[in-house]
């Protein structure tokens, strides 16, 4: 016949499920940083940016960037408070 099954014991899974929890945690973190060092740079590139002198076409543009960042900070944002 087949194998059986080890028992698992009620402080083993417990112990799984907390690093399983600890696990997606971190990921989130470290996902979180990833994501939004590069959109803040992004909208604070522009910020300076629209302190220069541009031209309408320019400061058009810049201000496209800005708020497209902004925008995906806010869906970012949204998501990992989500999956907290």
């Amino acid at each position: 016949m087949g194998k059986s099954l080890p028992k698992t014991s009620k402080s083993e899974l417990s112990e799984t499920s907390g690093k399983r929890l600890r696990d997606k945690e971190q990921f989130f973190a470290n996902i979180s940083h990833e994501i939004r060092t590069p959109i803040n740079a992004i909208v604070a590139i522009s910020q300076i940016l629209l302190k220069t002198n541009l031209d309408s076409d320019q400061t058009d543009l810049i201000r496209t960037i800005k708020q497209s960042g902004e925008a995906l900070m806010r869906l970012t944002n949204d998501f990992l408070d989500y999956t907290k």
